[in-house]
């Protein structure tokens, strides 16, 4: 994660995500993925892959919702079944994972 990807993930899935945008999160979160997938260095690609970087986005998208005052449950709930892309529904199911009951 490094302050580029922090800006894109405002731009394009937290500020939407505040204006209940869904339809535009959902299609820009695979973007986001292939990014932080391509800033793991090539010999840990292998072992790091698509599903840490689901969990890295998954946590700091937690966290910002967290301190935003974000209603989590509403806002990965309707990204997960407004969603036909595995990432997307893998971002939100992360998003979930972390929820406190």
């Amino acid at each position: 994660m490094n302050r580029e990807i922090e800006k894109k993930i405002q731009h394009d899935i937290i500020r939407p995500v505040l204006e209940k945008k869904y339809d535009l999160v959902i299609g820009n979160i695979p973007g986001i993925i292939d990014k932080l997938y391509a800033n793991i260095p090539d010999n840990k690609c292998i072992s790091y892959g698509r599903v840490y970087t689901i969990k890295v986005l998954s946590e700091y998208l937690y966290n910002r919702f967290i301190e935003l005052g974000v209603q989590i449950f509403e806002v990965a709930s309707n990204i997960f079944n407004k969603s036909d892309d595995f990432k997307s529904k893998g971002v939100s199911l992360g998003v979930l994972s972390l929820l406190r009951t």
